[in-house]
């Protein structure tokens, strides 16, 4: 257990194929209207900054929303830089972000 000055904290779940496939992945909270992510453990993980709460892929990569612009981070939170420095098909989906 653990305590917070957060507007919010839920669970941050992956859901799989089928609704009884869910997957608890950390936590995800709010601080001055803006979304950010805490792992299992409650530490920061990625920084409330955000419009909504924080997605993860099937890949463990995950995907946050700013001004309607999507910002991708890998699993430790680290910003996610592909080669040219674009992504495509970085869309949260169940299979993996590809780069070019």
């Amino acid at each position: 257990m653990f305590q917070t000055n957060y507007q919010r904290v839920q669970l941050a779940v992956t859901h799989g194929y089928g609704r009884s496939t869910e997957t608890f992945f950390g936590w995800d909270f709010k601080k001055s209207d803006r979304w950010g992510f805490l792992d299992r453990d409650g530490r920061v993980v990625i920084d409330a900054d955000f419009d909504q709460p924080i997605q993860r892929c099937s890949d463990g990569r995950m995907v946050a929303y700013k001004n309607k612009e999507s910002f991708y981070f890998k699993a430790d939170g680290s910003p996610l830089q592909p080669p040219e420095g674009r992504l495509i098909d970085g869309f949260v989906r169940w299979r993996s972000h590809y780069t070019r």
